[in-house]
């Protein structure tokens, strides 16, 4: 991709939200490093936020999409708490 969040779209592509996704923060690893072995079990995509929300093109890809669960994952320090209501699902 593009950048970061680009190709974080881009591999949510090929492995499908059906299962669900978790969120994390693009600035750092830490949140998504954390979720990847729990994602992969589970053929689950994990989209890269910035803190301030979901970049449109984002918002596009999930648009319409039937996504039984949304992880938020880390804290309000680094993602903001009006993701909650931009993801289907969220927890």
């Amino acid at each position: 991709g593009t950048n970061r969040y680009d190709t974080s779209r881009i591999i949510a592509g090929y492995i499908g939200v059906a299962k669900g996704i978790a969120v994390a923060t693009g600035s750092d690893f830490p949140d998504a490093l954390s979720m990847a072995p729990i994602a992969s079990i589970k053929s689950m995509p994990i989209i890269l936020s910035q803190k301030s929300g979901l970049d449109p093109d984002t918002k596009a890809f999930l648009n319409g999409k039937s996504i039984p669960f949304s992880y938020i994952v880390g804290g309000t320090g680094v993602l903001s708490s009006a993701l909650d209501s931009s993801v289907s699902n969220s927890k």
